[in-house]
């Protein structure tokens, strides 16, 4: 099978540099050769594959995929940002609302073992 595999390449270069062949022709030959090629050789299909990626990345429709994948990936990134944004604002927002309510306390004469009871908060924090 090792002339066979030879000549599996021979067709692969011509299939690539065929110029008058349609890109999508190309990509199904190229396929039909790759699957040919991994049922007797996984090496040389993976080769193949390669070649197969490269058509796909010069197509012009490659990028505009990549461009929306992208764009979708910001967008939830971004999402994500907001959301984690609120909740550790939120978070901050309710802890400073405890700190003011413990320091009005402790100025109203409550003792801090009370203070520390109501709020949740620790002696430390209370006193900074």
């Amino acid at each position: 099978m090792h002339g066979g595999l030879d000549l599996v390449e021979e067709i692969d270069r011509r299939i690539v540099s065929a110029s008058g062949l349609p890109k999508a022709e190309k990509w199904d030959l190229l396929t039909i050769l790759d699957i040919y090629t991994g049922m007797h050789n996984r090496d040389r299909a993976a080769g193949l594959r390669e070649r197969r990626k490269q058509l796909m990345i010069e197509s012009p429709i490659y990028q505009d995929i990549l461009d929306e994948g992208l764009q979708k990936g910001i967008e939830k990134g971004l999402r994500q940002g907001l959301e984690q944004g609120r909740a550790e604002g939120e978070a901050a927002g309710i802890r400073k609302g405890k700190l003011d309510a413990a320091k009005a306390m402790l100025a109203r004469g409550i003792d801090m073992d009370t203070v520390v009871e109501i709020t949740g908060l620790d002696r430390e924090s209370i006193q900074q």
